[in-house]
């Protein structure tokens, strides 16, 4: 009797990655505002966990406002606010770890009667991961088990706190109005069992000097942590059988994300030096990704003398780091303002600096950084001290370990096409297809059109339920339109390749679909048997040459009626022409519910 032995594999696996919106608020009072200069929203998470397919996650909103009083004075304030947000994840279950990433966007002020009222949209990025195992075969009584080694790459993490100071001196200012700071990681390092990583926290300050001028500063601050490796909490679950069966034959690889999470900036000034001290004081979290080679020795084959034996198998998938690096460029060039200045104006100070960047495969290896660089803009003018929204887009080109498996590029473009609710075209539509036109001469990829009736509709439902406020419904509305466009695009393209699937096993098997029948002149033709289509009480096929000689013969439909069941089953010619036209006009309609609505134009000439 075979007895089989198994042995478990665990390791931690990424389930999914959700994302949610939700809009927060809070209320100064603004009797002595004049007008809002800079206003940041920076956001301190809290809880995140998983439940009954939710993700419930939460934290503080902490604004910062710089204004201007009725007497042209720069001056500050501070505010904080709790939210609390919930997001629907099918994958996510109680024995699941969610890794948070928020991000603050969409920040902006009104006035309400004697308040001021701040809002920024919370944009939380979360992914989801859960524990699995593999049982495997590795051995047994009565049984033999060839075994073969097995290339994967275990995936853990963890997460580290640490903190960093800086001392150092400027020139003298009064108040310190604005601050903002962003880590970026340099280099991960791996030695006796922890990571070790660098890098540094960007410092921007906005103040204010003596004479009511602003000045802003920028500091680089190194920091180091080192942090346990996360692996050793995976090792420590394998089974005797696992760790028998599983070698490490590389170094770990890793990759970091650091985030800031409180900064705080004191200031001592010396009137005598004209200097000021500043000091800060930063904690951060630093979320660790761990990707260790393994070595795994499975089962490729069993066999007993005793019975027969039956090997069931499963797939499944590993992470694993390719390579990582963080790029450090000064950013020049042309910038364009959000609103227009005249000769008067000057520059007083730039805050709250950030850049949005896409990175995509150009071939070869070869990938580009696409984005925007932007900064408020604090300036003075005939009309006195305001804003504006500073801009810069970049391009920068690079090279990597990148092959063509690795690459996302653009494949094709999609235009949503208006028209009117029952189909019909507009004058919009008429724009946009000119638009089409001058775009398909741009670019070489291909341009397609596709219907965005009801997107709109789809898109307000949805801001509705991220809990989007009316103010910012007109800045997402348009984008998650767009993706509904996209969408659909792609649904219909997977019908499509679905359809074509089945077409190619026919052409596979087509010789199974060939039949011969005596023409009018009482010749043998091969024909295609390409549809049966029931209608009216009776059954219709549809044929076409096998090997037609003119263009004419290869779009010629025959179409005949069948009479008869099984094998007395018989195809009798249609005679009457208004009825072959009727049946034609419906097997037309067919190919058009199958989206071979070309093919059927195409046939719509034949006999």
């Amino acid at each position: 009797m075979i007895k089989p032995e198994y042995a478990t594999y665990r390791y931690t696996k990424k389930s999914c990655e959700a994302s949610a919106l939700s809009r927060v608020e809070c209320r100064i009072p603004g009797s002595e505002i004049s007008e809002i200069l800079a206003v940041r929203a920076e956001v301190y998470p809290a809880n995140c966990s998983c439940c009954d397919k939710q993700i419930d996650y939460g934290g503080r909103v902490v604004f910062s406002f710089v204004y201007a009083d009725g007497d042209k004075r720069v001056c500050r304030a501070e505010r904080g606010v709790e939210f609390s947000h919930r997001a629907a994840c099918d994958e996510a279950v109680d024995e699941c770890t969610c890794v948070p990433a928020y991000s603050a966007g969409d920040v902006s002020c009104r006035r309400d009667g004697s308040f001021i009222v701040a809002a920024a949209v919370i944009r939380a990025d979360i992914a989801v991961y859960r524990d699995e195992e593999i049982s495997y075969l590795c051995g047994g009584d009565n049984l033999a088990v060839n075994k073969r080694p097995v290339q994967l790459t275990r995936f853990s993490f963890s997460a580290t706190d640490g903190e960093e100071s800086d001392e150092f001196e400027t020139e003298y200012f009064t108040d310190l109005l604005l601050h903002s700071e962003t880590a970026y990681v340099k280099n991960v390092s791996y030695a006796n069992g922890a990571a070790k990583i660098e890098g540094e926290i960007v410092l921007n300050v906005c103040a204010l000097k003596e004479d009511d001028s602003l000045v802003s500063y920028e500091r680089l601050i190194p920091f180091s942590v080192e942090a346990p490796a996360p692996c050793a909490a995976d090792e420590n679950r394998q089974t005797a059988g696992a760790e028998a069966g599983s070698t490490q034959n590389a170094e770990p690889q890793f990759s970091a994300r650091v985030s800031v999470s409180s900064a705080n900036l004191s200031a001592e000034t010396s009137e005598e030096r004209n200097k000021c001290s500043v000091r800060a004081e930063f904690s951060f979290n630093v979320q660790l990704a761990q990707y260790t080679p393994e070595t795994l020795e499975l089962c490729s084959d069993a066999f007993s003398a005793k019975q027969e034996v039956a090997l069931e198998t499963r797939q499944t998938s590993f992470r694993r780091l390719k390579w990582s690096k963080t790029y450090v460029k000064k950013i020049e060039g042309v910038a364009a303002l959000s609103a227009p200045i005249d000769y008067t104006a000057s520059f007083l100070a730039a805050a709250l600096p950030k850049a949005e960047v896409v990175v995509r495969g150009t071939g070869a290896g070869a990938f580009e950084i696409e984005g925007a660089a932007s900064a408020r803009v604090i300036l003075s003018d005939k009309d006195g001290m305001r804003a504006a929204d500073l801009t810069l887009p970049f391009v920068l080109s690079e090279t990597g370990e990148i092959s063509s498996g690795d690459e996302a590029e653009a494949q094709a473009i999609v235009c949503g096409l208006p028209v009117n609710a029952d189909g019909s075209e507009s004058a919009q539509t008429a724009r946009t297809r000119r638009f089409i036109e001058i775009l398909k001469k741009e670019t070489a990829l291909p341009v397609f059109e596709e219907d965005e009736r009801y997107t709109t509709q789809a898109a307000k439902e949805t801001q509705i339920a991220a809990g989007v406020g009316r103010r910012d419904k007109k800045k997402t509305i348009d984008s998650i339109a767009a993706s509904y466009i996209l969408e659909t695009y792609l649904l219909k393209k997977k019908k499509e390749e679905k359809i074509m699937k089945k077409e190619e096993q026919f052409e596979e098997n087509e010789e199974e679909h060939i039949i011969t029948l005596t023409d009018d002149e009482g010749n043998e033709v091969e024909y295609y048997h390409i549809a049966t289509l029931p209608y009216k009480g009776e059954t219709y096929c549809f044929f076409q040459k096998a090997e037609p000689e003119t263009e004419e013969e290869e779009e010629e439909v025959v179409i005949y009626r069948l009479s008869g069941e099984d094998e007395n089953a018989e195809l009798q010619p249609l005679e009457d022409d208004a009825l072959m036209d009727e049946v034609f006009a419906e097997f037309c309609k067919e190919y058009e519910a199958y989206e071979n609505s070309d093919e059927a134009a195409k046939l719509d000439g034949a006999d």
